[in-house]
């Protein structure tokens, strides 16, 4: 039997919880300078527990906010933690266009949310466990929106987003949307590389600093 969405949130929650008491115990030696493995698994750990609600809030204010500008009404946003919905009353006036657009809100905030994460990881002048952080989280969201969220959606009874996206446009805005959501795949690869690599020589760069000091 597959987990619902509830359970799914439980579960998640609880992985949550531990992940935030790691990180009050080993708060010293997670923010100092030195990078250790350990502080990657919990940066990873904070991206995919802490950080995820924070990522469905933005991907539902997304269809929220749009749904609003549009003219629908009774519009509510649902955050159930590590999931959620937004529901709305369209109206006569709501064609198959604005439906559409509404659900590609909130999977383009979550790719811009994403790519906003993997540069900041790149440039933001911080430490750099606090950088892995923002990469790990970036690269969650945007492989989730663009690779998880897809396949779930399209081969289940979800009917959610990319149902949406991909079932109700004609072939000719299916090719185009296909062929930006590869497009966004690619670039997905290409940031996730450099900002790895950047990140890799600010390791590197902080370890020497540290052995240097260490020899005087």
């Amino acid at each position: 039997m597959p987990l619902t969405n509830a359970a799914i949130s439980i579960i998640c929650g609880l992985a949550g919880a531990y992940t935030f008491f790691r990180l009050v115990k080993q708060r010293r030696s997670f923010i100092d300078r030195i990078v250790t493995e350990e502080d990657l698994r919990l940066a990873w750990m904070i991206a995919v527990f802490l950080l995820t609600p924070l990522g469905v809030l933005i991907h539902e204010a997304g269809h929220y906010l749009t749904a609003e500008s549009y003219g629908a009404t009774n519009v509510e946003l649902h955050h159930r933690g590590y999931w959620g919905f937004v529901t709305y009353q369209s109206g006569p006036s709501f064609g198959t266009g604005k439906t559409v657009v509404v659900s590609l809100a909130g999977p383009g905030v979550s790719v811009l949310l994403g790519y906003l994460s993997l540069g900041l990881a790149a440039w933001l002048p911080t430490r750099i466990v606090f950088k892995y952080t923002l990469a790990f989280f970036g690269m969650v969201i945007v492989s989730h929106t663009l690779i998880g969220y897809p396949l779930i959606d399209l081969t289940s009874e979800l009917k959610g987003d990319f149902y949406n996206i991909y079932t109700l446009v004609p072939i000719p805005e299916k090719i185009v949307v296909a062929a930006i959501h590869g497009l966004l795949l690619g670039l997905l690869v290409l940031s996730w590389n450099r900002v790895s690599n950047q990140l890799l020589l600010d390791k590197s760069g902080i370890r020497k600093i540290t052995v240097m000091r260490n020899q005087v």
